[in-house]
């Protein structure tokens, strides 16, 4: 199982390949694709990446699915 640990807002998420995160409110319109730059860890089975404090070379790409409230 591939997953990224990534930094959006000053907390940390567990984004993990092909599944929903939930995180604040991000400046981008639903439907668009975004770049998580700050990513501080990334796992791809036995192989695992840790940045210091972050992973230079590694994007996770994410697309917007929607903005709620709440």
């Amino acid at each position: 199982m591939r997953f990224a640990i990534v930094e959006s807002g000053g907390k940390q998420y567990r984004a993990i390949e092909g599944r929903t995160i939930e995180v604040d409110r991000l400046p981008v319109d639903a439907g668009s694709t975004f770049d998580f730059e700050r990513v501080l860890l990334m796992s791809d089975g036995d192989d695992i990446l840790v940045g210091m404090p972050t992973l230079s070379d590694i994007l996770v790409k994410v697309t917007v699915v929607d903005h709620v409230k709440g």
